[in-house]
């Protein structure tokens, strides 16, 4: 219920501006395939209910662990309800193959209300994840496993080549966005302690880094004309009009790509290590090719603002003091997290030991 509270808002948010083709059709797209994600959320909870006859996440992990030391066979349904819901939380979370609707719908919501579909949906889905899955599911990790690695390796791959024929902003970063979750789920594929604290290391500094980019994006309204920057090619020339800002976006850049020593290499640091460290050495290395190939089109936008051929001035109008403070404030975290990153790395060890243990 409160998942379904939470999406209910999404639709109208992405369709609020009623006269604008692109955010109905996005509203329209994200109602239709939202609603089918949740039939198969609801099917699968059905078929949970069914065979266990409780909902309750302490219960579900107390019959399991019964079930698993007497030996006892799981249902195939149990499995099938399982997997069903995985899938269910895998659209909600724009992760591969589930990814189609998340392009359009960031592309035609309004720019504000894409940085909350960027942000905040996922925090909840993956806080989900990890109760349902590392906790109340943990004895059946043969199977869930499985399928949270493949779409964590398809949403790296498809994120990574797809993204290198965009052209517009919003687009691009929507992909960026699924190859995010893809290594998002490396953490939690590996069914490990470490691999939960990767988990949420890598979403802090996720939220942060996608925070500034999307403000980004608010802050290049065009002084000339009304709307934003829409293509690449309109943020020609930024490193020499506004050297502060397209230098906040290159470092932003920079720590998606995983250039060390920002904030992103270290998440990605994380996360690889503990795919490491439980054997999973393909699909780590699945991971850093996928890195090597990001680095390229995160890299093509530098390329943009400071070394394309300028052909005529395109002047943004100046930056709001609210935004300032939010690139302000992540732009410092980027580039000053691996000084000391000892809090973050004490508060989420705890935080897995209490959700999984």
């Amino acid at each position: 219920m409160t998942i379904e509270l939470l999406s209910l808002p999404l639709y109208a948010l992405a369709s609020i501006k009623t006269r604008s083709l692109l955010s109905t059709e996005a509203g329209l797209k994200y109602f239709i395939l939202g609603a089918f994600a949740s039939g198969i959320l609801l099917f699968g909870m059905s078929l949970i209910y069914g065979l266990t006859g409780t909902t309750n996440f302490e219960d579900l992990a107390k019959i399991l662990i019964g079930a698993y030391e007497s030996n006892l066979i799981i249902p195939n349904g149990l499995i099938v309800g399982v997997t069903f819901v995985a899938a269910a939380l895998l659209f909600k979370s724009t992760a591969a193959p589930f990814h189609m609707w998340a392009p359009d719908v960031y592309e035609g919501a309004p720019t504000i209300v894409s940085t909350f579909f960027a942000v905040v949906p996922k925090i909840a889905i993956l806080g989900l994840f990890v109760r349902l899955l590392m906790y109340s599911f943990h004895d059946l990790m043969d199977s869930w496993q499985v399928v949270i690695l493949l779409s964590a390796i398809m949403s790296m791959v498809i994120a990574a080549f797809t993204a290198l024929t965009q052209r517009k902003i919003k687009r691009f970063l929507a992909y960026s966005s699924i190859g995010h979750v893809g290594y998002l789920l490396i953490g939690l594929g590996t069914g490990t302690v470490e691999g939960v604290q990767g988990l949420f290391v890598y979403t802090l500094i996720y939220v942060i880094m996608t925070l500034n980019a999307w403000t980004f994006v608010l802050s290049t309204e065009f002084s000339h004309k009304t709307g934003r920057a829409v293509y690449f090619t309109d943020l020609i020339g930024l490193g020499k009009m506004n050297p502060l800002l397209a230098i906040t976006f290159t470092c932003t850049l920079l720590s998606m790509a995983g250039i060390p020593p920002l904030a992103g290499f270290c998440a990605k640091m994380y996360v690889f290590f503990s795919a490491m460290e439980g054997g999973m050495y393909l699909v780590a290395f699945i991971g850093v090719m996928c890195s090597v190939v990001g680095a390229f089109y995160y890299l093509r936008f530098i390329k943009i603002m400071y070394f394309e051929k300028l052909t005529n001035w395109v002047s943004f109008n100046q930056v709001s003091r609210e935004a300032s403070i939010i690139l302000g404030v992540s732009f410092l975290f980027i580039i000053g997290f691996f000084l000391n990153p000892t809090l973050l790395l004490t508060f989420t060890h705890k935080l897995a030991l209490l959700l999984v243990i």
